[in-house]
């Protein structure tokens, strides 16, 4: 098995959204910049939709936490978490998860300028910890026909995924430094990123790209703290360029920037 090619498994287990129980729901009010809506449950996002509210593109984006020594938690299963907004009546989320070992801390919102999705991650612990995100992408509607692969972008690197015309891209950054340290492309339920941890008790596989089944990526954040940004295109390279120009600009600019949008559009009511 070649563990830095293509993923096996093909197709992947038949695919399935979501559960139905939200904690969110949330968008930007920009006119001309982000074109996204997303959802929440069980104290992760669930499906994100792009360019419009009925054209789901992500099933769920999920988090897992785990020592590399057998020690490994997915924060959704585990579902002991607090939800809060910044002020009534904005849709921008902070998000705790509460584990005997660490703390998880999720901020979520859109960028108001661009199709991109931000999560600001902060994982807090007495030992040494490490993050994984985990992106399962539905798009153009469907589980079924996508692909994913893992690429560089200088010394970033770039989670993938496409069906058609609709793509997403994954950056993620840490001050000045690329976020993601390792990356891996898989069938769900058979090699993506979830089952590596069930089988293996932490990441060993580093697959470069899964065809046209239902596919998952995986991602390890290099240090405890980045920016994760979520990016639409037509194109790849239109996803990815969205994401990393994100990222170019500190998380609080566009949480502030999103929120005051909100805050100004309540005012006048």
């Amino acid at each position: 098995m070649d563990e830095h090619g293509d993923a096996p498994g093909w197709p992947g287990i038949p695919p399935a959204w979501t559960s139905s129980a939200k904690d969110g729901i949330g968008t930007t009010l920009s006119t001309g910049g982000s074109r996204i809506w997303f959802t929440l449950g069980h104290g992760v996002l669930n499906e994100i939709y792009w360019p419009r509210i009925d054209s789901p593109q992500v099933r769920d984006i999920g988090f897992i936490v785990a020592d590399d020594r057998g020690f490994w938690s997915e924060v959704k299963r585990e579902a002991h978490y607090r939800l809060e907004t910044p002020a009534p009546g904005i849709p921008a989320y902070r998000i705790t998860h509460d584990h005997d070992r660490f703390t998880l801390h999720l901020d979520i919102c859109c960028d108001p300028e661009r199709d991109v999705l931000l999560i600001h991650a902060r994982l807090t612990a007495s030992e040494p910890l490490r993050l994984y995100v985990l992106i399962a992408p539905h798009l153009g509607n469907s589980g079924t026909h996508n692909t994913a692969w893992t690429t560089k972008l200088e010394d970033d690197i770039i989670l993938l995924a496409q069906r058609g015309v609709a793509n997403l891209a994954v950056a993620a950054r840490d001050g000045a430094r690329g976020g993601f340290a390792r990356a891996s492309a898989g069938f769900v339920g058979m090699s993506d990123g979830w089952q590596d941890f069930f089988h293996n008790g932490r990441m060993t596989w580093e697959y470069q790209q899964a065809r046209d089944g239902n596919v998952a990526l995986l991602g390890e954040l290099a240090s405890p703290e980045a920016t994760i940004a979520v990016g639409f295109g037509d194109t790849p390279e239109l996803a990815t360029t969205l994401a990393v120009s994100s990222l170019q600009f500190r998380f609080e600019q566009a949480w502030t920037s999103y929120g005051a949008a909100w805050q100004e559009w309540q005012a006048r009511l």
